[in-house]
């Protein structure tokens, strides 16, 4: 009995390992809190690049296309990158909705001229590339 009294009136010992577990778990949730910070602040970037090219689209649906009720047709599907633009036909206008003939040949025509438009940018990027180069040769 006198054993069992002394085994109960004993300091519990500290288990180290739970500590440094612990202290594990607190570092690791303040990188899991940098981690989501950063993720935010990646995020709100990417939405300001999506506004801008959203407002970009909206633009040229009124301003070139001259159809702007089709602005949101375009972002519901997620085409809000000309990147993505320069490549609808047809079909995917007729895809999303877009059956009025008349308003599809507007829309490639448009799509049509921002291709040519930025092939001649290019040129012009190349060709004065191509002059400074010759005018360091002398």
């Amino acid at each position: 009995n006198e054993q069992k009294s002394s085994e109960n009136e004993s300091i519990p010992s500290i288990d180290l390992f739970d500590a440094k577990h612990d202290q594990y778990a607190i570092v690791m949730q303040e990188v899991n809190n940098m981690k989501r910070a950063i993720s935010k602040l990646t995020e709100n970037q990417n939405v300001d690049n999506n506004d801008m090219e959203q407002r970009r689209l909206k633009q040229w649906f009124i301003e070139k296309v001259g159809l702007p009720q089709y602005y949101d047709i375009f972002v519901e599907n997620d085409l809000i990158d000309f990147q993505v633009v320069y490549k609808i036909k047809k079909e995917e206008l007729k895809d999303m909705g877009i059956i009025k003939v008349g308003h599809q040949m507007k829309i490639l025509q448009e799509i049509e001229n921002l291709n040519l438009n930025d092939h001649e940018h290019e040129d012009n990027e190349n060709e004065n590339e191509n002059e400074n180069e010759n005018e360091n040769e002398y």
